[in-house]
């Protein structure tokens, strides 16, 4: 926690399970929370509806004609894909 931005811990703070998950300092609960926060999803995300859109763009990427096979690994980094 004392890595992350202030925002970002009361983003975890706010979460249903913190309390009982900071006092037995679950790491792997903190983790989980952090890659769902910064990921965006929260309690009201529709978890269909994030996966249905993660794989359309997975699906839709294509490389160039004129791009490299490094050129597009780069460019699918950036875009997180």
């Amino acid at each position: 926690m004392g890595q992350c931005t202030p925002a970002l811990q009361e983003e975890v703070h706010g979460e249903p399970d913190y309390i009982s998950k900071s006092s037995t300092f679950d790491s792997v609960w903190l983790l989980k929370s952090l890659q769902k926060i910064t990921a965006g999803v929260n309690k009201t995300t529709n978890k269909y509806h994030s996966a249905f859109k993660a794989n359309k763009k997975f699906y839709s990427t294509q490389q160039n004609s004129n791009e490299g096979i490094d050129e597009f690994y780069n460019s699918l980094r950036m875009r997180k894909i």
